[in-house]
Formats: structure tokens, sequence, C-alpha cells
């Protein structure tokens, strides 16, 4: 279970809020990086948490480890 929170508790929020950064960035609107992170970051990561925390378990708990992804 480490390998999963450290994941998603650490690695997770960090590469969300890279990712839009570098959408907006892309997009030629970098003035608007702080305005998009405040407006979007924490439910994205929610909805990241959502997804991902579940499907973890049950694949650590139920999928046999050579099997695992």
């Amino acid at each position: 279970m480490g390998v999963t929170t450290l994941a998603q508790f650490v690695f997770a929020p960090i590469f969300i809020g890279v990712f839009l950064s570098s959408v907006v960035a892309l997009e030629g609107r970098p003035s608007q990086i702080k305005q998009k992170l405040q407006q979007e970051w924490f439910s994205a990561v929610l909805a990241n948490w959502q997804l991902w925390i579940p499907f973890q378990f049950l694949n650590f708990r139920f999928v046999p480890q050579k099997f695992q992804v």
C-alpha cells in the first residue's frame, strides 16, 4: 500500500498541476496558469483519487501479482 499512497498523495497532485500548467502555457496563455490551477487543480486531484484509489485497491487485493499493472 506504500507505493499507492506515495503515488496518489505525492506524485499525482504534482503531475496534475504540471499537466494543467502545460496545457495553459501551450495554448499561449501563460499568464492564466495560476487562475487555471486555482479553479481546476483540486477537482482534478479529487477525481483522480476517486478513480484510481479504488482501482488500485482492487488490483493489489484481487489480481495475482504476476498480472498486476
